[in-house]
């Protein structure tokens, strides 16, 4: 069975998976389609896996119709989700998670309309993401992670000098909140 921890932002959860231990070691179900702890469908069409150095930021990213899970297997990071839904009264806010897998097994649950990110505290960290969608280069937009409308604080503050993020091409050239092509901006979610 699964705990569910709800967040600030209605319909992103924290879970956590049942943790069945003996002699041999340690066993997780991570995903059973029959007592998956959401009220919401999730079929899973694709699977995605990343490693990342110490510093490295990846997002914020969002396709409609691709909700996530997300994990870390190895290393720490904080995973964090930003709803970007003009009408919810929790417009701007983020969800920032972190996870240190050395202690815990922790997965976050982010619908479609999340705009999703992460910054990787350690080296060699390792992100399993669960997706209810496949990429769709045409679809998937984003902001910078270090958009003023959307405080990123425990990235700031995560001992790591900004000088040494690692960041991809594509996403340092991402525009800033307030300019970036919101798909839920025109729609009624």
């Amino acid at each position: 069975m699964f705990k569910l921890y709800p967040t600030s932002i209605l319909d992103v959860f924290v879970i956590q998976p049942n943790r069945n231990t003996d002699p041999r070691g340690d066993l997780y179900e991570l995903f059973n389609e029959r007592v998956f702890p959401l009220n919401t469908k999730f079929d899973i069409k694709q699977v995605t896996y990343s490693t990342s150095k110490r510093g490295t930021i990846r997002g914020f990213h969002v396709q409609p119709g691709m909700s996530k899970v997300m994990m870390v297997l190895k290393g720490h990071a904080i995973l964090s989700t930003v709803d970007i839904r003009p009408s919810s009264p929790s417009y701007k806010q983020i969800v920032n998670v972190p996870i240190n897998a050395k202690n815990e097994l922790k997965m976050v649950y982010a619908p479609d309309w999340a705009a999703r990110g992460f910054i990787a505290l350690e080296d060699d960290t390792t992100i399993l993401y669960f997706q209810d969608g496949t990429f769709n280069r045409e679809l998937s937009v984003g902001f910078n992670w270090a958009s003023p409308e959307v405080e990123i604080k425990p990235w700031v503050y995560s001992g790591i000098d900004p000088h040494d993020y690692v960041i991809s091409d594509k996403d340092k050239v991402l525009p800033m909140f307030s300019d970036f092509e919101n798909p839920f901006a025109r729609a009624i979610v």
